[in-house]
């Protein structure tokens, strides 16, 4: 009898889930439902002016949760670690994503590069160009 029930309410869960779950194509596509963009990434790349700055850290990460927010993680040589959570938006069809941070009093969009499981960050930091490039582990 035990069993009997088990297997009813996994059959009458299975049920409720197929009616209550919206279709596919009403979801935006297939890209946006797998979020294929969603992950872990390691720096490969960490660059100012083209000068390495990767061998400072033992460690340097990003998080993507394929909802929006992404973490960016590091630990540098002396262990010292830290975080910074961004948000972040993708553009179905583009080969880039927006990330968005505030600036001050103002939220600053930012298109990032998105290609072949490789996100690569380009940014002008006191006049010098910081390089950025992060690739799926």
């Amino acid at each position: 009898m035990k069993k009997f029930r088990l297997k009813s309410a996994a059959f009458l869960g299975a049920m409720l889930l197929t009616f209550t779950m919206p279709k596919v194509s009403s979801l935006g596509g297939l890209k946006s439902v797998t979020a294929p963009y969603a992950g872990s990434y390691e720096c490969k790349t960490l660059t100012i002016d083209g000068k390495d700055f990767l061998s400072f850290f033992s460690s340097v990460c990003l998080e993507m949760d394929g909802k929006g927010e992404m973490v960016i993680s590091y630990k540098d040589k002396a262990g010292n670690r830290g975080e910074k959570t961004l948000r972040y938006e993708y553009e179905e069809g583009a080969n880039h994503l927006i990330v968005l941070y505030q600036d001050g009093d103002r939220e600053v969009k930012k298109s990032v590069g998105y290609e072949k499981g490789e996100i690569t960050f380009t940014h002008q930091l006191n006049g010098k160009i910081l390089l950025a490039v992060f690739s799926s582990k």
